[in-house]
């Protein structure tokens, strides 16, 4: 019997491990290859510490590309994604509040001198933070 895909090589131990019910190894999927690497990643701090990594990442990135302004605004959901699949609720909720703040943190940065936030534009910032949240439920 073949071993799955080559592109996949712990598909078939993915999949026994949703028959069986265990959540944590079915959601990490093709990140196990990262927790086998190096195993402190498979402790709670070490996820903790790759979420909120993950989150700073994140921010600089946004930060690096606009600001509040940028269409790049959606790659916070690569922490909030991570927190609802490896934490529990209080975790996944905290980082999710995590990754709002640090969205609205930009706002800090901008030139009210120069620029004025419209109608439309506070729509648009509230629609991106009810979003973010959406995705953990």
């Amino acid at each position: 019997m073949s071993s799955g895909c080559s592109c996949f090589p712990h598909w078939p131990r993915e999949l026994e491990a949703r028959r069986a019910g265990d959540r944590d190894t079915a959601a990490a999927g093709c990140a196990s290859d990262r927790r086998t690497a190096d195993p402190w990643f498979a402790t709670r701090r070490g996820t903790l510490v790759s979420i909120l990594l993950k989150l700073a990442l994140c921010w600089a990135l946004i930060g690096w590309t606009g600001g509040i302004s940028t269409s790049y605004w959606v790659i916070l959901l690569l922490p909030v994604l991570s927190a609802s699949t490896t934490l529990n609720l209080a975790g996944a909720l905290g980082v999710t509040a995590l990754a709002c703040v640090a969205y609205l943190s930009f706002t800090l940065f901008v030139d009210w001198g120069r620029y004025e936030f419209t109608q439309q534009a506070f729509a648009e910032l509230g629609l991106r933070m009810v979003f973010l949240p959406s995705w953990r439920f």
